[in-house]
Formats: C-alpha cells, structure tokens, sequence
C-alpha cells in the first residue's frame, strides 16, 4: 500500500537516503528557520500518508510505466502546493512526490519538489538535494539521464558555493565527473572538472577565515576580521557587493580608499577601474583574475567616452581580463556570436537561484527565432505551475505572455499577429503590478490584460524552455540569442527593439548565450544566477 511504502519518507528500497533526508528537515540557517514552520512530527505525518494512500491508492496502483509514476508524482506535487491550511498535508504531499521522483531517477521533479518543502518548512533543503541528487546519480543508468544528472549537479554545486557551503559538496564534483563520463559528454566533464578544481581552492581560503568568522558573528565591526573575510569574497570568491563594504572598514589602507571610492555617488568609473588593476599587480594569480575582472566591468563602464590610445589601453585590459571578445567589446556588451539551440524534446536551461515572488514589476524578455511552431506550447522561459508567469510561443504561431491572477486565473496577453519563422525577433512581457502585456519587435500588443488581486507567484524557479509545472511537456523548438529579466516595467510606450540586451542596476538576471560551448549560461548581471543547460546546442551565429 502507498502507506506502507512512504510512512517512513522514502520508497523501502532506499532505507539509508531515508534516513538521510529525515535528518536534513532538523536542519538549516538560523535566520531563515525563524520565518517557516517547524516539520510535522512522525504521528502527524502518518495521519496524512493514511488520508492520502485512502485518496490516491487507484492513482497509485494504476501507474506501471515511468512516465505514469512521474506524472503521479507531479499530481501530488500540485497538489500539496494548492494545499494552504494544511501545513501536515502539504508537507507529506511533497515529500512523497520528491520521494517518487528519486526512485523514478528525475532530478527536475525532485528539486522542485524539495524547493517547495523549503519554502514553508524548516529543513536543509541543500544538504536534501545532495542525498537526493547522489542517491539518483547512483541509480541511473541512461546516458541521457546521466547527462540530465551531471547537468543538475552541476547547478547544486554552484548553490552551495554561493550559500558558502562548502563541506557538504564536496562529494558533488567526482559524482557530477562520473554520470558526464558515463554521459559520454566531454563539455560537461569539463565543467565539472573545473567545479572540482574552484571548489578545492574556496574551500580552503574559506577554511582559513574560520576564526575572523568567528570574530564579526561576537563583534562586527572588527577591523582586521573585516579585511580577512572581505578579502575572501572579493579576491577569492568575486562575491564583491558582499565583501566591499567589509574592505571599507578593514585595516588596509589601500583597500579601505578604493572601496569607499567605489560606494561613493556618483562614481568614477575610470579612476575605480585604474586603481583596482594597479592593485591587482600586487596579488597571487588565483585573486588577480577576480580583482581584474571587476575592474574591467568599472573599465567597460568607462568606455563610452574614451577614445584614442587611451580607449585601445583600456580594451586590451577588459580582453586580458577575459572579459572581451575579438571584436573589442565586453561580453556584458558583446555583439552575439553563438546561440543555443533547443530541440523541443528534451532541452532547457534551469536558472534554480532565482524565483519571482510578485512583489516588484517584471519584464522578461527574448532575442529568439522559431524554425518550427510547437504542437502545444513552445515556453521561452517561466515560472508556470498552478502559479506563475511565462513567455511563449502557441501552437496557432501567437506569442504569447501569461501572468497568474489571484482572482481571475491566468491573464493571456498574446500578439496581434502570427511569428514569422526563421526570423530573430524581441519579445518581452511585462507585469506592471496591474495589468500585463506584450511587445514584439518594439511595438505594444493590443491584448492588454488587467491581473485582478495581483499576481499569484509560483514557487517554482525560473526555466527555459520547459513548463517546469509539468512533466516534460511544452518544450521550446528555437534558438535563443539572448535573455533578461529586470525588477521594472520596461516598456510602457512603443520602442527601438534591442538587438543585445546591457545589465544596468535593475536587471536580475542576463543571459547572453554567447559561451558557445559547456553546459553553463552565465548571469552577466552580477547577481550570480547561472543557468544550468540541459541536452541544449551550440551554434555559432555565422
């Protein structure tokens, strides 16, 4: 019975991941933990998995094949995130779904449905993923499901560095090498071999700031455990809006006068860009590619208004930074030269960092070209579920933009006219906390349409070319040139359509696809929201 196969929190054949992922919902970050429920105790779980094996065991017992149990999994999902007074009853939903999905070898499903555990409850919702994620890779025997795999765990590594969690991933890399190996996919062997490498180096500088650590949670404003822990995410790490301000306040003199420089308004783009180079000369080779990379970005900043051998200068060191390509521009401002290709079967780009709430306008926006039109729904990018928003292209041809009301279901902003295949267009959808609508090619739809009670968020977070609210359906057949998303109604009168997209201080996530090769599509915005990619193409725009 589906009681007795899920009481304990995990399908019977994986009794030690069980035990593992029950020890994960004692855990998490102290600040975080305050503002979510506490996990139902093992009596109260067992009420629900006994109402629930009464409800589903037809449901349960009819699903033979793969496909089926996934799509069990997925109805139960949905349903424990429609699931509102019921805190027990969401989270045994929930669980049961992540607990399919790992026993079904589909880390998607199982990351989505821990993403949503996380959000109401107080669990380690990255510890979970470790155990969930290496329990699949184990299991899995597929090349594509072991590319889908390595893939994942290529993103986990990267959240748990950018959540300092270092210990817990270190297993992640070999395992991530392995399943790319056994994937017979040299770009993500790759990648993951330098996972590896970066991951070895952060953890042991942040090893060796333990005691300033220490230090600033009893007195922050230390000065030299400042300097310490600022010189960590700035040199080691390149996280510089969390370690500037701790320079700004350290002993280093040098340090303390560039950073100041830096949050002053308005800044000096030019000067900040010299200095930070002149200091970088002074470091190891591992922090200078760090520091020369934010000066360059001060540098490329500067640009603009240079011109003659000083312009030339200052290209040749954003190029030596590696951030600029042949042509003499930053990759934030870089004339595309690749795009990636999505087959409409199996391909898509995850972005788990990042999720909508509604709280702030929104404009999501594409450079995109359509060969085939979908035999559904072709989604460029969104949060669909029972919530949500998404960009897409229809069946009939129609783009089309769709924002979940909390009263009035979804609000269907689509184009007055039909796609023209083959042919690079801009399409943008914006939410203005009133109504939504869409521009295509610089021109304003006539389907605006208003979101009564505002907009109902998912929890889901941003994906390419999926519906990541069902089971791998609604894939996008296209290629993507360039994607951004900014916290601002964009666009309220028609405008000049962009033909590359810049970063400026509301844009959340940018996607320039201009890599042309691995499995990663790196956030040119600085907010470090990197996609991972999923069975997608490189082709080169020549």
């Amino acid at each position: 019975m589906l009681c007795r196969r899920f009481y304990c929190g995990l399908p019977s054949v994986l009794p030690q991941l069980a035990v593992i992922l029950a020890f994960c919902t004692s855990l998490g970050a102290a600040d975080e933990l305050r503002m979510k429920a506490v996990v139902p105790d093992e009596n109260a779980q067992a009420e629900k998995v006994a109402l629930i094996n009464e409800i589903y065991q037809h449901d349960y017992e009819s699903a033979e094949t793969r496909e089926q149990k996934l799509r069990f999994a997925q109805k139960l999902y949905h349903v424990g995130l429609e699931t509102k007074n019921d805190p027990t009853g969401r989270f045994v939903l929930l669980r049961i779904a992540r607990d399919i999905a790992i026993e079904q070898r589909d880390p998607n499903t199982t990351i989505r449905a821990i993403d949503a555990m996380d959000e109401t409850f107080q669990i380690d919702a990255l510890q979970m993923k470790v155990a969930s994620l290496t329990s699949i890779a184990s299991a899995t025997r597929m090349r594509s499901e072991q590319k889908e795999v390595a893939a994942e765990l290529i993103s986990l590594i990267d959240q748990c560095v950018k959540s300092d969690r270092y210990a817990i991933a270190e297993p992640l890399p070999a395992i991530a090498i392995s399943a790319a190996l056994k994937a017979r996919d040299t770009p993500l062997r790759v990648a993951a071999i330098a996972r590896e490498d970066e991951l070895v180096r952060l953890t042991g500088d942040y090893n060796r700031i333990a005691n300033s650590l220490e230090t600033l949670a009893v007195n922050s404003d230390a000065p030299e455990a400042n300097l310490a822990v600022g010189k960590f995410y700035c040199f080691s790490k390149g996280d510089w809006a969390r370690g500037l301000p701790m320079l700004a306040v350290g002993t280093d003199q040098v340090l303390k006068s560039l950073s100041l420089q830096e949050m002053a308004l308005p800044a000096d783009a030019m000067s900040i860009g010299e200095g930070w180079w002149e200091f970088a000369e002074s470091t190891s080779e591992w922090e200078k590619k760090h520091i020369r990379k934010h000066a360059a970005m001060w540098y490329a900043k500067a640009l603009p208004d240079l011109s003659g051998l000083n312009k030339a200068r200052i290209q040749r060191r954003i190029q030596e930074a590696g951030l600029q390509r042949n042509d003499g521009t930053a990759n934030a401002h870089s004339a595309p030269q690749f795009a990636l290709a999505l087959d409409g079967k199996t391909s898509y780009v995850s972005v788990n960092t990042l999720r909508y709430d509604g709280r702030y306008p929104i404009t999501v926006e594409a450079i995109v070209r359509v060969d085939v039109p979908p035999k559904t729904t072709g989604v460029i990018c969104g949060t669909y579920d029972d919530a949500g928003l998404g960009l897409a292209i229809l069946k009939n041809g129609l783009w089309e933009f769709a924002v979940r009301s909390r009263s009035a279901g979804y609000r269907l902003s689509q184009s007055d006219k039909s796609a023209t295949l083959g042919k690079w267009t801009h399409v943008a959808g914006v939410y203005d906390m009133s109504q939504c609508y869409l521009c295509v090619d610089g021109k304003i739809q006539s389907s605006v349409q208003p979101v009564p009670g505002g907009h109902k968020a998912s929890k889901i977070p941003i994906q390419l070319g999926i519906n990541p609210g069902r089971v791998r359906v609604d894939f996008f057949h296209g290629e993507i040139r360039e994607l951004r998303i900014s916290k601002v109604a964009r666009y309220t009168a028609p405008f000049k359509a962009a033909q590359e997209f810049d970063a400026d201080d509301d844009t959340i996530l940018l996607l320039k696809f201009n890599e042309g090769s691995g499995v990663v599509a790196k956030d040119l915005s600085g907010n470090q929201h990197h996609g991972a990619i999923v069975n997608g193409t490189w082709i080169p725009l020549n």
